[in-house]
């Protein structure tokens, strides 16, 4: 069964407005690349939204021509939480892929006398290949049915290695993927779900600014930098294996508080902030100092 796409290539339901790539990726509710799905459509029905309540304006006759620029503008500004929360899901997408990428190492080779012996047995048998065009080839199959040899090979550096570096970085990510390829494979989706969501977040933001005549982003961060995501986003903060949030009323007033467990709800809209400004940045909140 084919794939469902989503979406539009503009970001306006027209040819001639800001290029955006199609949805074609599958995905399951209640997972982070279903969340970019929404917020990649978020910004399609903001600007949608945005084009429905000038028209009907226009169609009520309800505002003189500076007052209709007026309420349109006061319109796309408010307009921007929905584009806030679609960003935050962005964001912790990125978070996922930072924290998935620290964990997709290779171990440490074996560095017992046993394990020494039989490498050292591995590149007796290495140099053997005689050099020139199948070298390579042989050593990567080599590579390919016995990941001592993989092993031997990806513990040198590259340029000792004795091969191409574009064998030693085959070999390496097949040992990769052999050892985590389910993480390696959600960091691939999820770059790929930033990258299309993006493309319509972003378009739309710099649709709304422009329909309004704000044609500098920094203007335009300077005037929507008090509306608040749609909906707050919880500070994450692990505690051993536990997930906690901490307490918004203390981090706004900078006294601190006991940090909850965190529930379902919470672990979906939250994410782990860096520091207490972060935090205060998602959501558009004005802190006090820490007292």
């Amino acid at each position: 069964m084919p794939t469902a796409v989503f979406g539009r290539q503009h970001i306006r339901k027209d040819d001639k407005s800001k290029i955006t790539r199609l949805w074609d990726k599958e995905t399951q509710p209640n997972t982070l690349l279903h969340d970019l799905r929404n917020a990649y459509l978020t910004g399609f029905d903001t600007v949608d939204a945005r084009d429905a309540f000038k028209a009907e304006a226009v169609r009520q006759n309800r505002f003189t021509e500076d007052g209709l620029r007026e309420s349109v503008r006061e319109h796309s500004i408010k307009a921007t939480a929905k584009i806030k929360r679609a960003r935050s899901t962005i964001a912790k997408a990125r978070d996922r892929i930072a924290e998935l990428e620290i964990t997709t190492t290779l171990p440490a080779p074996d560095q017992s006398e046993a394990a020494s012996r039989l490498r050292d047995r591995v590149w007796r048998q290495i140099e053997r290949i005689p050099e020139g065009p199948a070298r390579d080839r042989a050593i990567l199959s080599l590579a390919e049915k016995n990941p001592v040899v993989a092993d031997a090979i990806r513990e040198m550096p590259q340029e000792l290695a004795g091969v191409s570096a574009s064998t030693y970085a085959e070999i390496t990510s097949k040992l990769l993927a052999a050892t985590h390829g389910p993480a390696l494979e959600e960091i691939e989706s999820l770059r790929e779900g930033i990258d299309i969501a993006q493309s319509a977040v972003e378009a739309a933001d710099e649709d709304l600014r422009n329909e309004v005549g704000v044609h500098d982003p920094r203007q335009w961060a300077e005037l929507t930098e008090h509306v608040k995501p749609e909906a707050y986003i919880p500070w994450l903060r692990k505690s051993g294996k536990e997930v906690r949030v901490l307490p918004k009323e203390g981090m706004e007033s900078g006294k601190g508080g006991s940090a909850h467990l965190a529930t379902e709800e919470d672990l979906a809209a939250g994410r782990f902030f860096e520091n207490r400004e972060e935090w205060a940045r998602a959501n558009a909140i004005s802190i006090q100092p820490i007292s």
